[in-house]
């Protein structure tokens, strides 16, 4: 008995190690009749370039990526690796197969669209105060003259016209969210808003 589960350890190591050393061809030619997104683990936690990796994915069996639960499998194994670019391109392979319809196509442009415009208001609002407290400074150095007043009650109107533009975007973004599509998509989303830098 001992012998046989040190041969069968033995024979995983030789396995993993075969695995190691395989190209980007030999995986494509393993992988070509997969059946299931649990056969590419191995090669997208491989030390194979980025390129390759989407490479083996794009030119996978389209019909595995239809799987949701072995896909969503599949994604949160790459991401607990920390090969978070690789779960995105999951995310669109899958998104292309399954759920690429006119309508998440509008959806997506739609959201796009209404988050430029709430960085937009954003931006602006922090130029408008900068300019507001630059001009108040001038006039701690010069006297008041009508024109910085009349400089700074227009960009005041402006903050709250503003402040009201970013209240509907607010509220456009939310419901948006409420109505996004399932699937990849807003794994996508969920997973973008994670990052500092959005």
């Amino acid at each position: 008995m001992v012998l046989f589960i040190s041969q069968k350890i033995k024979q995983e190591r030789h396995d993993s190690e075969k695995d190691e050393k395989k190209s980007s061809r030999d995986w494509a030619k393993d992988l070509r009749n997969s059946k299931t997104p649990r056969d590419f683990l191995t090669p997208l936690l491989s030390d194979l370039p980025f390129l390759e990796r989407t490479e083996l994915i794009r030119k996978g069996p389209a019909a595995i990526f239809k799987d949701r639960d072995e896909v969503l499998w599949l994604e949160n194994q790459v991401i607990s690796a920390g090969h978070f670019g690789i779960a995105k391109y999951i995310r669109y392979i899958q998104y292309l197969v399954s759920y690429n319809s006119e309508k998440s196509r509008e959806w997506c442009h739609k959201f796009v669209r209404t988050d430029i415009y709430g960085r937009w208001i954003v931006q602006r609002e922090i130029f408008v105060r900068e300019e507001v407290e630059a001009l108040r400074k001038a006039t701690e150095i010069s006297p008041l003259t009508a024109e910085i007043v009349s400089e700074i009650d227009a960009y005041e109107k402006e903050l709250v016209a503003l402040n009201e533009k970013y209240w509907m975007y607010y509220r456009k973004s939310w419901l948006m969210e409420q109505n996004m599509p399932l699937g990849p998509i807003s794994r996508a989303v969920k997973d973008r808003r994670k990052d500092d830098a959005w």
